[in-house]
């Protein structure tokens, strides 16, 4: 009676796993006959084949649930914001903020021969406004007694990086990358190329904003003139590029938001040029003689230490940029999933810290989850439409929780990022797709009708 009672256990058991196992198997065949369709048509277009890759892991315990491919290589676009703000949140904290000082030759009777500019590579510096802006360190060099100025130096020295990133398209216009720059209208464009509309516009051509790297900075110093004069304090001299001088002393100061808003600033709408100011910070150093200028080759040593801590493998990806403008960037699924994986498993939190890492997921307090675009919030209020960001219109009515970083450039469309599934389970999921003359349409419903399999399979 025993032996029986055993067996019966056992087949028991047995039949158990082999239920699950038939029932995984069909859960996932479904996400298995999408990829092997292909990107799905959009209204009036054709579908056509693409390179695609895709991984799933329980974000708990690291369980590869599904994967399609996801050890080859693909072009990224701007899910390599994923890998450099990551890097950027991790390397420098949460609570870093960038400092845009005024430095001031000694003062007499109200008037200084110089007034030096320093920049740190905030990309959220302003010409107007009470805060981080022009206007308010010129109110505070009034403040500081300050009525003359002689000449106006600008300080762009903590960056030493190209202003056109490598492997950037020469028909891009793009913000170039500066210590010393300022957002949106008031930044300055590279534009390397114009089309008749262009031309019809009335847009003129930006090369020297590429070619010189005096163009920039001399720009935010002459900004900052018209600010003094505003503020009641008269410039007698000319902008020049360069460096404090020895008894320059400290004059004002104005500071930015902490570096975690700033990277929701950036994954959010997927801004490419404070993808670059943000990663670009991990390559100043410091010594002796005071600060050594960042390059990419200093960030990205410092970015490479943190994403192979996270589990990623360094020889299986290619970053050349942190904005995922460059055509040369390699990214695999997994690498991918690894550092969204890790960002959950290790979440970064504004004080009190949660309890675990799911009570962080599931109270909207991971900093590095929440700067990604949030599915389906629509765009009725500006809350909603700042929260969704690119994603703010898709997987709409699903009631799905879905935060990821979208990325699209021509032949290219990808999204990874964070499922919470029916079964209640997280998923982190990685899909990349490249190499298709499909729409980006096309591509993006491929996307979401894979999330929505996801989200019943697992």
């Amino acid at each position: 009676m025993k032996n029986s009672t055993l067996r019966h256990g056992a087949a028991t058991a047995l039949l158990g796993w082999a239920l699950m196992f038939s029932h995984a198997s069909a859960d996932t065949a479904n996400l298995t006959r999408l990829l092997e369709a292909g990107p799905l048509p959009a209204q009036g277009q054709p579908a056509l084949p693409a390179h695609v890759g895709v991984i799933a892991l329980d974000a708990e315990t690291g369980q590869e649930l599904f994967a399609w491919q996801a050890d080859e290589a693909y072009t990224p676009a701007s899910n390599a914001k994923l890998m450099s703000t990551f890097a950027a949140l991790y390397g420098l904290g949460p609570d870093f903020r960038f400092e845009t000082a005024l430095l001031a030759a000694p003062l007499e009777g109200g008037r200084t021969a110089r007034l030096v500019l320093r920049g740190s590579g905030d990309p959220s510096l302003t010409v107007s406004g009470p805060d981080n802006s022009l206007e308010a360190l010129a109110r505070a060099a009034y403040a500081a007694g300050v009525r003359e100025v002689g000449e106006i130096v600008a300080d762009d020295s903590a960056y030493a990086l190209p202003r056109w990133g490598n492997g950037w398209m020469w028909d891009d216009w793009e913000y170039t990358v500066s210590a010393l720059s300022l957002r949106d209208e008031a930044s300055t464009y590279g534009v390397l190329y114009l089309t008749e509309a262009d031309e019809k516009d009335g847009t003129r051509l930006e090369v020297d904003a590429v070619v010189k790297p005096e163009v920039q900075p001399l720009r935010v110093a002459a900004l900052l003139r018209k600010e003094l004069e505003k503020a009641g304090v008269r410039v007698t001299g000319a902008e020049r590029r360069g460096t404090a001088a020895t008894g320059d002393r400290p004059l004002a100061a104005v500071r930015s938001e902490t570096l975690h808003r700033l990277v929701r600033a950036t994954n959010k709408p997927s801004d490419n040029i404070y993808a670059e100011q943000l990663f670009a910070r991990l390559g100043v150093g410091q010594s002796e003689g005071g600060v050594i200028p960042a390059t990419f080759a200093r960030a990205a040593e410092a970015a490479t230490a943190l994403w192979k801590k996270a589990g990623a493998d360094p020889l299986r990806m290619r970053l050349r940029d942190a904005s995922g403008l460059s055509r040369y960037n390699l990214l695999t699924p997994r690498e991918v999933a690894a550092v969204l994986r890790y960002a959950y498993l290790n979440p970064l939190e504004e004080e009190p810290r949660s309890a675990s890492p799911r009570a962080a997921f599931d109270a909207g307090r991971n900093l590095f989850v929440r700067s990604l675009p949030r599915a389906g919030t629509g765009t009725a209020t500006p809350a909603a439409a700042e929260e969704g960001g690119t994603l703010a219109n898709r997987l709409r009515d699903t009631g799905l929780e879905v935060y990821a970083k979208t990325g699209s450039m021509t032949g290219v469309n990808s999204l990874s990022g964070y499922l919470r599934a029916q079964s209640g389970r997280i998923v982190v999921f990685s899909l990349l797709m490249d190499g298709s003359l499909s729409s980006a349409a096309s591509l993006r419903n491929l996307q979401d009708a894979l999330v929505k399999e996801m989200a019943l399979a697992f």
